[in-house]
């Protein structure tokens, strides 16, 4: 986990297009931050309720963190954990991210079928009526 400061400084970075000389250099003076891509810095950031507002929209900032990192879904605002296109990619980015969203969505067959997709497991987590969805199954 990032210290606070680390975190304040990839906010400041992630608002901007790539990283800002300035911003670079500060964020290079972070024990550990030398590791980490620009990506890592995002998941890290909503992982910690970070808001990037300036990432072009919050709705662009969570797509590209559930891309990255299904489960980070569940650090998402109410009405994004809601939005069906980011939990089609956090369930195909990790089928277990199914279990994290609404009965509406778990009843959603294009968000089941992702899940199921990337992980057979995640039918599980699947709207009882999905469940027993041949077509759902086979997937």
């Amino acid at each position: 986990t990032l210290p606070r400061e680390a975190l304040d400084l990839a906010c400041e970075a992630l608002q901007v297009e790539g990283l800002r000389a300035g911003v670079a250099a500060r964020l290079a003076q972070v024990p550990g931050i030398e590791a980490l891509t620009s990506e890592e810095l995002r998941i890290d950031a909503l992982a910690h309720g970070v808001r990037v507002h300036e990432f072009g929209t919050e709705r662009d900032f969570v797509l590209a963190a559930v891309r990255l990192n299904g489960m980070a879904i569940a650090h998402a605002s109410e009405e994004l954990r809601e939005d069906k296109a980011i939990a089609r990619e956090a369930a195909a980015q990790n089928g277990a991210a199914l279990a994290l969203l609404s009965e509406e969505l778990r009843d959603t067959y294009s968000v089941a079928a992702a899940a199921v997709r990337q992980d057979g497991l995640a039918l599980r987590f699947a709207s009882e009526e999905l469940r027993e969805d041949r077509d759902l199954v086979l997937e």
